[in-house]
């Protein structure tokens, strides 16, 4: 409403608007809240065309080829062993935070270092990329405790307190968005998984008449997508997560009405810790948190926006 895309009190069109879903139940259930915060009161119906618990293509992060010369080359640019080395700080202080050495594994199995093997990646056709060992087991470990954190348990709650600042659970966290990369953010992987949902997005903006398009996915579409289209490393302020729950980028269109002149400006558009933790509510004066992301192939300027044509070569390199 601020910008004017919809005015106060106006619906847009059906055909202006598009919230289409992956057909899982919470990616569907996101979709419709969505949909009611930004058009309350409007006829705007979700879409999603898989049936219900089916991952439709466009949104499923999974490998579509067995070429053997792929899988060579994704490999060889998935280097594991460099990932772990440098999280070996994250495992150490992960380790100690929950007590390792009285873990099961530690007491029945004789495992009690956390980080005792390199782990396996694996890359197959019609499967997500997956890996085993410490930056898995890190993962879900970590993964478990931020979400305490974001859903309110008190601190003395969260392993007993001893993630009590925001450096350790930014290098607890280093090993999620380490996990993250090392599967969807390598060059190989990331075009092949991308590449479905990066010409929806290049049709969408190139032939529809929607002023709105929701796509809801998951962080590894983001993950896959950014690095697909080669955009710069970033970092957003007042989180530890780079693809933060409820987080979402941005491709905005803009026209200079003088000079016609189009150019796009993209944001990854996210809740602080804070704000997450504390369930506050989002207004003008309290309002989420904005990064704008770069691509290499497309320079933006100072009010970071960068020219559409550009932009759209980009996109157009997988149609």
């Amino acid at each position: 409403m601020q910008n004017e895309v919809i005015k106060k009190g106006e619906c847009l069109s059906p055909d202006n608007v598009q919230i289409y879903t992956n057909s899982l139940q919470r990616t569907i259930a996101t979709g419709e809240s969505l949909t009611t915060g930004m058009f309350p009161g409007c006829d705007i119906k979700i879409e999603h065309k898989m049936e219900i618990g089916k991952m439709d293509p466009v949104f499923n992060p999974i490998i579509t080829t067995d070429n053997v010369k792929f899988k060579e080359e994704a490999l060889k640019g998935t280097n594991l062993k460099k990932q772990n080395q440098e999280l070996k700080d994250s495992y150490s202080l992960l380790s100690n935070v929950i007590n390792y050495i009285k873990s099961e594994e530690c007491l029945k199995e004789g495992k009690c270092k956390f980080f005792n093997e390199e782990g396996t990646l694996k890359i197959e056709k019609d499967k997500e990329p997956g890996v085993d060992g410490p930056i898995k087991l890190g993962t879900q470990i970590g993964d478990a405790l931020l979400l305490q954190y974001y859903e309110g348990y008190p601190l003395d709650k969260i392993a007993g307190n001893n993630i009590n600042t925001r450096e350790k659970w930014q290098k607890i966290t280093d090993i999620k968005n380490g996990y993250e990369d090392l599967l969807f953010a390598t060059d190989k992987v990331a075009k092949n998984v991308a590449e479905p949902l990066i010409k929806y997005i290049y049709n969408d903006i190139y032939s529809s008449n929607h002023k709105v398009t929701v796509l809801v996915g998951h962080d590894s579409n983001i993950v896959a997508m950014l690095a697909a289209l080669g955009f710069k490393d970033y970092k957003l302020e007042e989180q530890v997560e780079k693809t933060p729950i409820g987080g979402k980028v941005f491709f905005e269109i803009w026209k200079d009405k003088k000079t016609g002149e189009r150019k796009v400006k993209v944001e990854y558009i996210y809740q602080t810790l804070s704000q997450i933790r504390e369930t506050q509510k989002l207004t003008r004066e309290n309002p989420p948190k904005h990064t704008v992301l770069e691509m290499k192939n497309c320079k933006i300027n100072r009010g970071g926006y960068c020219p559409y044509s550009k932009f759209m070569t980009e996109l157009k390199k997988f149609n």
